[in-house]
């Protein structure tokens, strides 16, 4: 469907192929949409990071880039997204 390129420990932005779309849903999380093969697939929205500490994935949209934000659940600081 594509590759996750990391941009930083906390951050990573999915490069999606040219038939993949993707929309929100209402648990907040991402489906990801093959408009080929009318397949879907939901990402997840919760990890644990390298440390083995739960972490939140919070999507957003950045110059029509899906990105995918690391969260801490015990703090307000985000980390993780290699995980």
């Amino acid at each position: 469907m594509g590759v996750l390129q990391v941009v930083n420990d906390e951050q990573a932005v999915f490069k999606l192929n040219k038939n993949i779309g993707y929309q929100l849903n209402d648990d907040g999380s991402i489906s990801l949409i093959d408009n080929n093969k009318n397949e879907s697939k939901k990402l997840p929205i919760e990890g644990k990071d390298r440390n083995n500490e739960k972490i939140r994935y919070v999507y957003t949209e950045d110059n029509n880039q899906l990105v995918l934000n690391a969260v801490s659940e015990n703090a307000t600081s985000t980390r993780g997204a290699r995980e």
